[in-house]
């Protein structure tokens, strides 16, 4: 009976030593409240997501905040390498860029504009996007502004050429207005152009069509014709925007931890890197729907 119980113990340790949790750094530059939110956030998903190895819960993932020292970028690689992480999670394009510098770990990414300029093709790497594709901010515009057919927007054919290439094939039953210019003084006027043509007008994430100058044109004109003003963050709405489709942060470190987890359990190869689309939220003002004497569609379903 003894004998029984020894092998018995001896099978449990033996299964124990092998139940790790994975081990995770999540590499970040500040420890800024959205920062923080989202690490919390992702730690939490992360840790419903995961299946245990060997016995269940014996020992739990282990994460470590690893926040990045100006000026010491070989020096946090080196600290993050010293740890034989399994996976880095890395928020903003310094954190990726150094974590990129540690070799053979697999990086998960968030809060990254434009990732593409910044990976490599030597191990997986995966993020989610920090760009709403125009025909998801275009599809909510009309579910809450089902009467509109005319778009007209300002942009900068050196920064949002792509986006301006998507817009038919993305909703082929809406008329766009289009205006091009790389000079922020012509901002205003071409807004100002666009009065009696247009039944809906879009801020793009544009630094030459959107900026601090040009944001009260965007709302003079909405005001003084009536139009709705569809912009691409929530701060916007606090100066007079109509309607913003966004990113939604929690739920993109949601989606970033179910990227870890399929890394970890599913490894692919370089080749198959990829970038997801975020998640979203639509939030209306109210208050300037009133203003504006329109009325929406799904109000039950919109944020406020």
């Amino acid at each position: 009976m003894n004998k029984y119980l020894l092998l018995i113990i001896i099978s449990f340790f033996s299964l124990a030593g092998r139940a790790v949790g994975y081990e995770i750094v999540v590499l970040k530059s500040s420890t800024s409240k959205i920062n923080q939110q989202i690490q919390n956030i992702f730690i939490d998903e992360f840790d419903k997501r995961s299946p245990q190895r060997g016995l269940k819960s014996i020992q739990p993932n282990q994460m470590t905040e690893v926040v990045i020292t100006r000026g010491d970028e070989e020096g946090c690689a080196s600290k993050i390498q010293s740890i034989h992480p399994d996976l880095i999670l890395a928020l903003g394009a310094q954190a990726l860029k150094i974590a990129l510098l540690v070799p053979d770990i697999p990086v998960v990414h968030l809060l990254v504009i434009r990732p593409v300029t910044i990976t490599d093709t030597i191990r997986p790497v995966t993020g989610v996007s920090l760009s709403v594709p125009p025909k998801v901010q275009l599809d909510e515009m009309t579910r809450y502004f089902p009467e509109v057919k005319r778009v007209g927007l300002v942009y900068d054919p050196k920064r949002s050429s792509k986006i301006i290439e998507q817009l038919q094939a993305a909703r082929p039953d809406l008329e766009f207005i289009t205006l091009p210019t790389e000079n922020i003084s012509e901002v205003p006027e071409l807004i100002h152009s666009l009065r009696g043509k247009v039944d809906f007008l879009w801020m793009l994430p544009d630094l030459t069509a959107t900026n601090q100058m040009t944001i009260q044109s965007y709302v003079l004109f909405s005001i003084r014709n009536k139009i709705p003003l569809l912009t691409f963050s929530q701060k916007l709405l606090t100066h007079g925007a109509t309607i913003a489709v966004t990113f939604d942060t929690d739920e993109m470190a949601k989606q970033a931890a179910a990227l870890a987890i399929d890394m970890l359990f599913h490894p692919v190869g370089a080749e198959q890197t990829a970038l997801v689309d975020p998640p979203v939220k639509t939030i209306i003002n109210h208050t300037m729907t009133a203003k504006l004497g329109i009325s929406i569609a799904d109000r039950k379903e919109a944020d406020e």
